[in-house]
């Protein structure tokens, strides 16, 4: 196939299958509705082309008899759909063979000839920003005429050089604004959420990820005419959570907290946007922290997020990352604290350069900071990255393996992901105790059993909180109790490199900290007995115990006279603990620990 034949009768249909999230959340399609509204804009189409946009998981078979003759079914293609992309095109391609099939998207490979050898039931491949390029196919130009693409011409694979890239993005038409999306419909029990873009590209180029080579490093921004119009449609239209796609916001002091005005602006007005979600700059500051404050006082925002991926210099030199001021991060984690604002901290596991022993280090240092959580995420290797490339892998002696992304992806086909299971600095043993160490710090942290002692330890002189925790650790690991229990099902899982599952899965806590609580507190004690006998703890003991609520309230509810408000997540994140999310704001204090007197 040379190229395709543009025909008014033609229909021509644009996937972007959304993640799901907590089973409920999905969000637009906003990438191909932007190279649809920018073909729209050029007069290439016309909306009688569009067959449908296309974002919701059904069954394959069902997907494709849902079709009327395609012309053109392009592919937005990332790590929660590549296999269920697959497994749709390739029924498309054998009922209708005409038919063009157009991959774009991060997961697309710029380069490695197996991956275009799996992938011949694809016609055209797109790199990097698609606007321009996507319209071009659509006009019928001779694919060996078009820049930044590869294509298929009877089985054969053709690369062709850069494309051409957008200029001025504020000559783009927003897929919201010409009204794309109205009449977009789902199932009763998804809600709708929108992605949007204040700019595009990022200025950094961290070798995990493949964000900054989009636009070669460079930054741009829409009109801020674009920006608002898309939040007043959000608001008008109810969409429950906008997800900022730009990759660093708060970059733009001035900009971006007009931005932040405009959104509780709408919120006052509509009542949504209820929340607002950015990846936010990557050095975080004062005035990025402003803007946080800014949004949660108006209740568009939950925690501010900290990508910060690791605390060790060698590892962030590794990963590009040197630039970045772990200091900074501390001050601004603390007055985050001082304005009663949840601060959750990003991690990767596996890593060039991290260890055991930084990673553990770090993690404790960490721990210190109250209204402080802190998410590990695995090291996946993606397509472009540049950890991802044969002289990354070789130089830091990267090993990996394919295992199943997790619930956040899998409905109908499973997807899958490789992640880092050993480096040069952290072998493969390493790796799992790294893994488990991380649930029981995790355990005890995160969800509150341990946090509260651990604060008032560190008043003591001779307290340090690492060997706290490889002391807990070593407890849960060995022994026969409930948390023990726990941890060899989870260990189980870990073992067989399901990290994703370890991640999103919280059901331990409704047995640790609800249902079994009176063993857990058990547990806590007869670990403090065996470890720290020397520490009067047991009103510590007992504030944890007042400290957990449960599943079934509905929030907020007043204890004690505290009125207590979790924010309004769901399901199963209800009943986390006082600790980090809540204790500062609902007033609760702990005693001070004190040294028993014989």
């Amino acid at each position: 196939m040379k190229s395709y034949k543009p025909n008014n009768a033609n229909k021509i249909y644009l996937t972007q299958f959304s993640v799901v999230i907590e089973n409920r959340f999905v969000y637009l399609p906003y990438s191909t509705g932007c190279v649809w509204a920018y073909a729209e804009q050029q007069g290439t189409v016309n909306r009688n082309n569009l067959g449908g946009l296309l974002f919701i998981k059904h069954d394959p078979q069902q997907v494709l008899d849902s079709l009327e003759n395609p012309a053109v079914v392009g592919f937005s293609h990332y790590v929660w759909n590549e296999n269920y992309n697959d497994t749709l095109a390739q029924i498309i391609k054998q009922r209708y063979p005409e038919c063009v099939i157009v991959y774009g998207g991060p997961q697309v490979s710029d380069e490695g000839n197996d991956w275009y050898d799996s992938h011949k039931f694809v016609d055209v491949f797109v790199h990097q920003e698609g606007e321009i390029t996507f319209n071009e196919i659509l006009k019928g130009i001779d694919f060996a005429n078009i820049g930044g693409i590869s294509y298929h011409d009877d089985s054969v694979l053709h690369r062709n050089g850069l494309g051409k890239r957008i200029q001025k993005l504020e000559d783009v038409d927003s897929p919201y604004l010409i009204g794309l999306f109205d009449d977009m419909k789902v199932p009763d029990n998804y809600v709708l959420n929108a992605v949007m873009e204040n700019d595009r590209g990022c200025p950094y180029r961290c070798t995990f990820c493949d964000w900054g080579s989009l636009t070669f490093s460079k930054v741009k921004r829409f009109s801020l005419e674009r920006v608002f119009g898309e939040i007043e449609w959000a608001g008008r239209n109810q969409i429950e959570t906008i997800n900022n796609a730009s990759a660093n916001f708060g970059i733009f002091k001035e900009r971006d907290n007009m931005i932040a005005d405009k959104l509780v602006e709408t919120n006052a007005k509509y009542g949504y946007p209820k929340m607002y979600d950015p990846n936010w700059a990557k050095n975080s500051n004062q005035d990025v922290l402003d803007l946080a404050i800014k949004l949660k006082e108006a209740g568009l925002m939950r925690k501010f997020g900290i990508s910060m991926q690791s605390l060790d210099s060698i590892t962030l030199e590794n990963i590009k990352r040197s630039n970045l001021k772990i200091n900074d991060f501390a001050d601004v984690i603390k007055e985050a604290e001082r304005n009663s604002i949840s601060v959750m901290i990003e991690l990767i596991v596996g890593l060039p350069g991290e260890t055991y022993d930084s990673w553990t280090t770090n993690y404790c240092y960490l721990m210190q900071f109250e209204n402080t959580t802190i998410e590990n995420y695995p090291c996946s290797l993606l397509n472009n990255s540049e950890l991802n490339t044969p002289e990354s892998l070789k130089n830091f002696d990267i090993k990996y393996r394919t295992v199943d992304f997790g619930p956040i992806a899998s409905h109908h086909v499973n997807e899958d992901a490789k992640q880092i299971v050993s480096t040069y600095s952290m072998p493969e043993s390493d790796m799992k105790r790294v893994w488990a160490w991380t649930w029981c710090a995790r355990l005890g942290h995160t969800v509150g059993i341990t946090s509260s002692i651990v604060a008032d330890m560190r008043k003591q002189k001779d307290f340090v909180i690492k060997d706290f925790y490889e002391n807990w650790y070593e407890y849960i690991r060995t022994s026969n109790n409930i948390l023990n229990e726990k941890f060899m099902q989870w260990n189980e899982i870990l073992e067989g490199y399901d990290f994703t599952r370890y991640i999103f899965d919280y059901e331990y806590m409704d047995d640790i900290g609800y249902l079994r609580r009176p063993e857990t507190l058990q547990d806590l004690q007869h670990f403090l007995n065996k470890y720290y006998a020397q520490y009067d703890t047991q009103h510590l003991v007992d504030l944890f115990d007042i400290m957990y609520y449960t599943p079934a309230y509905n929030y907020p509810y007043t204890r004690n006279g505290k009125t207590i408000n979790h924010g309004g997540m769901h399901g199963i994140y209800k009943y986390s603990s006082f600790i980090g999310l809540n204790r500062k704001n609902s007033g609760w204090k702990c005693s001070v620990l004190t040294k028993k007197v014989d």
